[in-house]
């Protein structure tokens, strides 16, 4: 990765409850056409692969046991893959082009799927059609990594650096992030239904030693962050790419945009971002274990998540989520840390972008019903949980989802006047780093439409949401303005003459 990664030092697992709502794989197959951004060729061989994965888990765990004795690999690690990436279910491709089982990548950074390939002396399309080959394929990887370090392993915690080659990721922080996932499973177990409603069932290793996995994780022990630049939302992971989008905006922020990833993982959502094969992306991404949320481009830009010839402002107008539910994993829209760090995320953005709090667009909308959009993504979200959430009229959760609520004082709209001689910028976002709309003079008046908690030359300060005089919608550092809130006028200190400050 071009970026640094945080990285979360505790990813929690439960052993889960077999779901008692069984999935009808018919349906599901009938309807996988609609429930991703993919290409109609990926969604062609989803449903190819659905169709012919007919293995039970008690079948792909024997596959397992036969590959890791066959190359001398741990069965329970090649167990722990299979369940993260696929679930046990031999398809693909994952948004990161990730094959079967295992999840064999091929693309423009790693082609496990080619290197097992000429392990096992087989042809590519073997690993992606047969599960035993592709199980087969991942523990020959996991053997010749281990013969290219010298390592002779003799317990679990040995195979990090195997491990982190095998997730096939781009960047160390990305390896270590899903080589973290998988021994906290080994370590804390889980039980779980897959689509086809067979039980997928990995027993909680005790002997496992997490805390001597983290000191073989070296970035993930060193210091968090490394990106040049700040995350835009509270706590976020800053991971901007370098591709896939377009600088500013060309129309106003008015739109949010739910989506979800098809098939795939977090750590390969934001693998695949940061590759300009891609040619998509969204502002953020969240995890369904813990509500991680990693921002990929500013809110500032145009991110290439939901395009359509037949309506140009579709990506201009949105910020957009991708949201780590996925086919093989459609359980994880289940997650209570994903929805509510996903509401509090939308009402935050919603907030400081005056975007209405209701389906549509204008609005909060999915990729689905944005116009000209012919996918269904995304899938099975559950919109009324999502909606109560964003809204804050959910009785069972904190009222105010936002991490940083800033509604206006009396909720109505009020005249600012610019004080400064020198006058001041109106920003983009609450913050000197935002990119500057323009400069207004002193004595020019605004609408005013709420206060927000910024910075300024990185130290905290308020700024206020305004309405220029030409309808352009920006931010301005409060001691700038004159306002009347409450029928009467709240003047602040003068500013001395300068440049336009803010």
């Amino acid at each position: 990765m071009k970026n640094g990664l945080i990285i979360c030092i505790i990813i929690l697992f439960i052993i889960q409850p077999v779901k008692a709502t069984e999935y009808d794989p018919q349906e599901m197959l009938k309807i996988v056409e609609t429930l991703s951004d993919a290409s109609p060729e990926d969604v062609a061989l989803w449903r190819h692969y659905l169709n012919r994965s007919k293995a039970s888990s008690g079948d792909v765990r024997e596959m397992i046991a036969q590959a890791a004795a066959e190359f001398k690999v741990p069965a329970q690690l090649l167990e722990a893959v299979g369940y993260v990436e696929n679930n046990w279910m031999q398809i693909g491709p994952t948004i990161d082009r990730g094959w079967g089982v295992m999840h064999l990548v091929e693309n423009d950074y790693c082609d496990t799927l080619g290197d097992a390939a000429v392990l096992l002396g087989v042809a590519r399309q073997v690993l992606k059609d047969d599960p035993l080959q592709n199980i087969r394929g991942a523990a020959a990887l996991l053997a010749s990594y281990a013969r290219e370090i010298s390592l002779v392993p003799s317990r679990l915690e040995d195979w990090v650096e195997p491990l982190k080659k095998l997730t096939g990721l781009d960047g160390a922080e990305l390896q270590e992030m899903q080589t973290r996932l998988y021994y906290s499973v080994l370590a804390n177990g889980v039980v779980e239904t897959n689509l086809f409603n067979q039980k997928v069932e990995i027993i909680a290793d005790t002997r496992l030693n997490l805390a001597e996995v983290d000191k073989k994780l070296t970035r993930f022990n060193a210091v968090k962050g490394g990106s040049d630049r700040a995350a835009e939302y509270p706590g976020a992971v800053a991971s901007f790419i370098n591709c896939n989008y377009k600088e500013g905006r060309s129309h106003q922020i008015d739109t949010w945009v739910e989506h979800w990833m098809g098939e795939g993982t977090y750590a390969g959502c934001i693998s695949w971002f940061h590759n300009s094969s891609a040619k998509a992306s969204t502002h953020f991404a969240i995890r369904h274990t813990d509500g991680e949320i990693t921002q990929m481009v500013s809110v500032n830009d145009t991110s290439w998540n939901c395009g359509s010839s037949a309506s140009k402002d579709n990506n201009s107008r949105s910020i957009a989520i991708e949201h780590e539910a996925t086919l093989a994993h459609p359980e994880w829209w289940g997650s209570d840390a994903m929805q509510k760090g996903s509401a509090k995320l939308t009402r935050f953005f919603c907030d400081k972008y005056q975007i209405p709090i209701k389906r549509g667009s204008p609005g909060i909308e999915e990729h689905q019903n944005m116009p000209g959009c012919s996918t269904d993504c995304a899938g099975n979200i559950p919109w009324d949980k999502l909606m109560a959430l964003i809204s804050g009229n959910d009785p069972n959760i904190d009222p105010t989802p936002n991490p940083n609520p800033n509604p206006n004082p009396d909720n109505q709209t009020k005249t600012g006047v610019i004080k400064p001689t020198v006058g001041a910028n109106v920003r983009k976002g609450p913050s000197t780093n935002d990119a500057k709309i323009t400069a207004l003079s002193k004595g020019v008046k605004v609408t005013v439409t709420g206060k927000v908690a910024g910075t300024v030359y990185g130290e905290a300060g308020d700024w206020y949401s305004v309405v220029i005089p030409d309808g352009r919608k920006g931010y301005i550092y409060a001691p700038l303005v004159a306002v009347d809130w409450k029928s009467r006028w709240i003047d602040e200190e003068d500013i001395t003459e300068g440049p336009p400050a803010g």
